[in-house]
């Protein structure tokens, strides 16, 4: 799967799991739809392996609300970097007045 920058900049960022349950992925396989059930119920699930969190388990309501913080988030930094070329093209001489 190709990310997006956005999307690349916040996997690059480290997740927190503290105070997520973590459950080694060979126990998930087994509890799978428990844990969905819980899941569904507000609790987010972290899946290990060797020690590692390798994956999450997340409401789906909760997933669709992530995207779109993500996809605002994408927004903003268009608006600021346009702003910000805006802002250097002025400086150097490069807009002219509509006056």
């Amino acid at each position: 799967m190709a990310f997006r920058s956005s999307e690349q900049t916040i996997l690059d960022k480290q997740m927190s799991t503290i105070g997520l349950e973590k459950i080694p992925l060979r126990e998930a396989a087994s509890r799978l739809m428990e844990l969905a059930e819980e899941v569904v119920a507000g609790t987010e699930k972290v899946f290990t392996m060797n020690g590692t969190a390798i994956v999450a388990l997340v409401d789906a309501k909760r997933l669709d609300y992530y995207h779109e913080l993500e996809r605002k988030e994408g927004r903003r930094s268009l608006m600021l970097a346009d702003a910000e070329q805006g802002i250097k093209d002025a400086h150097e001489g490069r807009v002219t007045s509509l006056k």
